[in-house]
């Protein structure tokens, strides 16, 4: 239900939504594990992360009782406990970073109900705002920023199958991860920031040589749908004397979600920036995150 509260000057448009469930009202239809990809605003920045967030979570099917956890694009995690509502409704809460420089998530998210809709497919919108705070990650503070919410239940993949329908193998690569923005182009070894992969039965990930860089690791669970991985860029100090090499360790995340084109793996990486000046320190430059896709080569 939707009611409207106003001062006299401003009005606000609340909504809300009781727990209906019980031992004879069960929440059947919604029941299941569920993971979802929260988009950022499109149009790369330096001013705010420009990677995709993440979250799972899984629905009771007595209770209707579930708490979404997940990743935003900063590398922030969060939870948000809650419970589904009579048509398929989430809220999501959740205030972030320091309590003197404080930041939230918020908003709502909505599932489509089964056997209507077989991959019981999830929709909605979170607002995300940091305060501005000393840090290497987005000191400026952003934000509000409108995610889009995107994703369906997750089915992980039958015993002798893969993810995503990769096919097994010990020679050919069968899948990639592509990364953007964040100052990353150029960096790689492949011109296309793109890793080449390829996956055996138990779901290790291996990297093409030609296309791997350094110390890259890559880890997948097929039971959850995530995915996470670093690697180094080694590079000369653009303000040293003399080359002084500066390591730059990036992880990233990513969580197989499903929309209306199929599944992929979408989240993010953190890249320490190289410095600006001679007398930035290479530990203390700014952080930004860009766009990680893990998915099945063509």
């Amino acid at each position: 239900e939707q009611i409207t509260l106003t001062d006299g000057t401003a009005t606000l448009t609340a909504s809300g939504w009781r727990n209906p469930w019980n031992k004879t009202t069960l929440p059947a239809a919604y029941a299941g594990y569920y993971t979802l990809g929260l988009d950022t605003p499109t149009s790369p920045q330096e001013t705010r992360p420009t990677g995709t967030g993440y979250a799972s979570f899984t629905v009771s099917p007595t209770k209707g009782t579930l708490t979404v956890s997940g990743r935003l694009a900063d590398g922030t995690a969060f939870s948000s406990a809650a419970f589904v509502g009579p048509h398929g409704e989430i809220a999501v809460f959740k205030t972030l970073y320091a309590v003197k420089t404080p930041g939230s998530i918020v908003g709502s998210l909505q599932v489509a109900k089964a056997p209507v809709n077989a991959d019981n497919s999830l929709s909605g919108e979170l607002n995300w705002w940091k305060q501005a705070a000393p840090g290497r990650s987005y000191a400026a503070g952003f934000g509000p920023l409108h995610l889009a919410a995107v994703g369906a239940r997750y089915d992980a993949p039958a015993t002798g199958s893969l993810v995503l329908g990769i096919t097994p193998s010990t020679t050919v690569n069968d899948a990639r991860l592509e990364f953007t923005d964040a100052g990353i182009d150029g960096k790689l070894p492949a011109a296309d920031e793109r890793i080449l992969l390829r996956l055996d039965t138990k779901h290790k990930i291996f990297a093409d040589a030609a296309t791997k860089p350094k110390s890259f690791t890559a880890t997948l669970n097929p039971k959850t749908g995530l995915i996470t991985g670093s690697f180094v860029l080694t590079e000369n100090n653009p303000f040293a004397t003399r080359p002084t090499p500066v390591n730059r360790t990036v992880p990233w995340h990513a969580m197989i979600v499903k929309d209306a084109t199929g599944q992929q793996g979408i989240g993010h990486f953190l890249l320490p920036q190289l410095p600006t000046s001679s007398t930035e320190k290479t530990t203390a430059t700014p952080i930004l995150s860009g766009q990680v896709v893990f998915e099945k080569l063509p």
